[in-house]
Parts: C-alpha cells; structure tokens; sequence
C-alpha cells in the first residue's frame, strides 16, 4: 500500500467521522424544528420527550429516521386539535389536490402571466406585486402575491389597473401562495388584519373555528348564497365542520357555473 492509498484511508475516515456527527447534529435540529409545528400547547413537551427517546435509540442513522418522523407525529396532532371530525388523511388529500392544481394553473397561465408582468414592468412602470398582509391558518400572517393595479397621480385606477382589478387578474399570482400552503384553492377569504382583530374580540368561536382551515381562492359564500354576515359565518362554519375533496370539488364545480352563468347574462344578444 502506497502513501498516497494510505493518505485517501485517512482522510476518508476523517470525513465519515465528521458526518456522522452531522447527524446527530441534524437530528437534534430536526426534533426541536417538528416539535415546532405540533400544537403550541404541547411544544415543550414534545421537544423534551422527542429528543430523550431520540438519544435512546441505538445508531446515529435510527435517530436520524426517528427525527424525520416526528413531522408525521406533528402534522397529526395538529390535525387532531383543528379538525377533530376529519382524517389526517383528508386533509392531506385536500393539500395534495390544492399543490396539483395549482401548480397545473400557473404553468396552463404562464404566458397571462408573462404579458401581465412585463406590462406592469415596462410599460406601467413600477413594483410587479402588490404584497398584501393577511392572516391565515392557526391566525398566522403571511403576505399575498397580487399583482399591483396601476393608479395615475389621483390615485383612479389606468385603463388596464381597471381591467386587471374587473377580470381579477391581479389575483392569479395567488397560486404561488397555495403552493406556500399559506392558501387553499378553497376556503373562507383571507382576513384583513382590522377584520381579525376584531373577529377575534366580537366573534370568538367564528374566528377559533374559520382558522382551522387555510384561507381559500374560492369563499364558500361568494358561491352560495349568502345575503348577510350570518350567513356568511354559517357557510364558512359548514365549510369547516363537513371538509373535505368532494365539499371542495362541489364548490369549485359550483364556482365555474355561477361564472358560466354570470358569461351567458353579459353576452350580447
């Protein structure tokens, strides 16, 4: 055996060793990350439990596997705290239904897109999105993709900020946020941060059970017919309390008929 065989042994040894204590170090990382994303009120618990059975476990690959487990533990208890009624599995059918589609929405409206943004770049001249504040599941912040509607100096909207705000063009960039899993295709609207401070002060129970799900492109009450606040609160409420693929499929198919219907009554006769 050569110096130069003798050398590479070495320096692979080294390098093992180095990476196997990476792993411990990612594993430790990754227990206290999932603990994370269980139920507030439970995190302390899980982070100390998780990583006592973690650092029980025999090898370093064990808990590594150990680890990445804990998210499937998380993701289920927090299923099991805001949807009691539903299956951790349909909502993870109703995730995976959201990323598909939208996904398939943003590439079959990539070249709307291209036009929409290069207009507002150069021709508009200013900032592509307009980044909105909204609160979502669990009553946590995140910011919307909408494209911004051009203004002149008094503040009207152009001719074409008008057609993007009338054809709700400027909100396609929002499949960007299903994909983030800020939104849902379907859900209850996005509330405004005056409209959930308040709905948490004077609606308590509404607000507790509408951020069980995440906020959607499709409201259930823009849909069915919701002439007051009541009735509003009562769709988004059945919405929750029955959720699931076939609710979902059933809105989005009466969303495209009302939009179906609402083409015909506008076109000229």
């Amino acid at each position: 055996m050569s110096w130069t065989d003798i050398l590479v042994a070495i320096a692979l040894v080294l390098v093992s060793e180095e990476l196997l204590g990476w792993m411990d170090r990612l594993s430790t990382w990754l227990v206290r990350y999932n603990a994370r994303q269980a139920p507030p009120s439970l995190v302390a618990r899980l982070e100390e439990e998780w990583h006592s059975d973690m650092l029980a476990k025999p090898g370093k690959l064990s808990r590594l596997l150990f680890a990445l487990d804990c998210r499937r533990a998380a993701f289920v208890l927090t299923e099991q705290e805001l949807l009691p009624q539903v299956s951790p599995l349909t909502v993870l059918t109703v995730r995976a239904f959201d990323i598909v589609l939208a996904v398939y929405m943003l590439v079959l409206t990539l070249p709307l897109l291209v036009v929409v943004a290069l207009t507002l770049l150069l021709v508009e001249r200013g900032l592509l999105f307009d980044r909105k504040r909204r609160f979502g599941r669990r009553g946590k912040p995140f910011r919307t993709f909408d494209f911004r509607v051009p203004c002149d100096d008094v503040g009207n909207a152009t001719r074409f900020g008008a057609f993007l705000f009338e054809a709700e063009l400027d909100r396609l960039p929002r499949f960007i946020n299903v994909i983030r899993g800020d939104m849902s295709i379907v859900g209850p609207p996005p509330m405004r941060p005056m409209v959930a401070n308040g709905t948490k002060i004077f609606l308590a129970s509404y607000y507790e059970t509408r951020v069980c799900v995440r906020p959607g492109l499709i409201f259930p009450s823009s849909v069915l017919p919701a002439k007051s606040l009541a009735e509003q609160i009562l769709h988004d409420t059945a919405f929750v309390a029955n959720y699931g693929l076939p609710l979902v499929l059933r809105i989005m198919l009466l969303s495209v008929w009302t939009w179906l219907r609402l083409l015909f009554q506008l076109r000229p006769r």
